[in-house]
């Protein structure tokens, strides 16, 4: 997608998502911020400081970091690409509503302004089944939480993860979450 991909952290913290076969037999791991300050710096000897406009910070769920780190990074990445226009990571639900709104404030202030998260369904009985770790009602609490710091939201459903039983019921709460 022409970001420059930041590994923040390695695999993801809930690693139970029963679709999900990416991070398995992986342990979720916190890079320290010298690590991560350092790949920003090899980027910029290798692309200059004009060319970076975007940032993926790596891997699932990185929004789960602390906001103390979240802003360090943030600041850094800005201080070596003037020309950046904004940092994106994932953040699930579950973990973003575990930061108080002027901490997402901070984050959003030091550049990261965009989340993807994957929501898969708004339907609870598909949610419990792929064993999502959220209901409905709290990925809405959780979105409405990051958006009201004003970080943008770009929330992902997988059609057809509910089959062919619940196919309406995974549509219509969908439909409601969004």
């Amino acid at each position: 997608a022409g970001s420059l991909i930041i590994q923040a952290t390695l695999a993801c913290p809930h690693n139970k998502c029963a679709f999900c076969g990416m991070y398995q037999g992986r342990r979720f791991h916190v890079r320290p911020i010298g690590e991560v300050v350092e790949d920003l710096d090899r980027a910029l000897q290798v692309y200059g400081p004009e060319r970076v406009r975007t940032i993926f910070l790596a891997d699932g769920n990185t929004a789960v970091l602390p906001a103390k780190k979240l802003v360090a990074i943030g600041d850094a990445a800005r201080a070596r690409f003037p020309q950046l226009q904004r940092i994106t990571m994932y953040g699930s639900a579950k973990f973003l509503v575990k930061k108080s709104l002027e901490q997402w404030q901070r984050v959003a202030a030091a550049g990261i302004t965009r989340i993807h998260s994957g929501l898969e369904s708004g339907d609870a009985d598909t949610l419990r089944a792929i064993n999502k770790g959220v209901t409905p009602e709290e990925a809405v609490q959780a979105y409405r939480h990051v958006m009201s710091a004003g970080i943008e939201l770009s929330v992902y459903l997988m059609v057809g993860v509910a089959g062919t039983e619940r196919w309406r019921e995974h549509a219509l709460g969908s439909a409601s979450v969004l």
